[in-house]
C-alpha cells in the first residue's frame, strides 16, 4: 500500500506520542500556507483551531480513528506506524489488543491479509465460543472446520462439544502454527 505523503512530510506535520497513541497537529510555519499574509489567512484559520490539538480523530463504524492530512484521507494507526517507523507499513496494519482505538505503538504491527483475519473478535452468532466450531441442529453434532489456503477443511462432527474445540485447535496448530497452550 503506497501513501501520497511521505514520512518526512508527515513528521512536519504531527506529534506522536507513543505511549498514549494519540496524534497532535504541529504549528505549522506562515510558508506552508498559500494566502498566509491576509488578515483572514487559512494560516491563521488553522493556528486557531487546531494547532497542538488531537489530530485524525473522527471515528469510522468499528472505532477506527481517521482524519484528512494535507486533502487526502489517512487512518491514524497507520500514520502512528508510519511515525515510529520512518516508513509506511508494507501492508495491513493489526491492532493486536483488537481495540481499533488504541493506538499505542506496542499494540500495532504491520502484517499481511491473513495473519489479521486471524486476530479477530468471534462473530456475535457464535455459539461455541470458538471460531470454526459451530452447532447442527438437524445432525445433533458440533462440526468443527478451518480455511487453509482459502479452501475449507472439515475437521469432522463431534457429539461432544469439547472434541470439537480441541479438534479445531489441533488444526490450528497443524496448518497455522498457533500454539493454543
Amino acid at each position: 500500500m503506497t501513501e501520497e505523503i511521505t514520512p518526512a512530510e508527515l513528521r512536519r506535520l504531527i506529534r506522536y506520542d507513543r505511549s498514549t497513541g494519540d496524534l497532535f497537529w504541529k504549528h505549522r510555519p506562515r510558508s506552508m500556507f498559500a494566502d498566509s499574509k491576509q488578515p483572514n489567512s487559512s494560516y491563521h484559520s488553522f493556528k486557531s483551531q487546531y494547532a497542538m490539538r488531537p489530530a485524525l480523530v473522527a471515528h469510522k463504524d468499528g472505532g477506527y480513528r481517521y482524519g484528512l492530512v494535507m486533502g487526502i484521507k489517512h487512518y491514524a494507526h497507520r500514520v502512528a506506524y508510519c511515525l515510529h517507523y520512518g516508513r509506511w507499513p508494507e501492508g495491513l496494519v493489526d491492532h493486536i489488543d483488537r481495540d481499533p482505538s488504541n493506538n499505542r505503538i506496542k499494540n500495532l504491527r504491520d502484517t499481511n491479509y491473513l495473519t489479521n483475519s486471524r486476530n479477530q473478535t468471534l462473530a456475535t452468532n457464535n455459539t461455541s465460543g470458538t471460531r470454526g466450531v459451530s452447532w447442527m441442529r438437524r445432525a445433533k453434532s458440533w462440526r468443527a472446520r478451518i480455511t487453509v489456503d482459502g479452501k475449507q477443511v472439515s475437521l469432522g462432527s463431534f457429539k461432544d462439544k469439547q472434541d470439537a474445540i480441541n479438534a479445531r485447535l489441533e488444526a490450528e496448530r497443524k496448518y497455522m502454527g498457533f500454539n493454543n497452550d
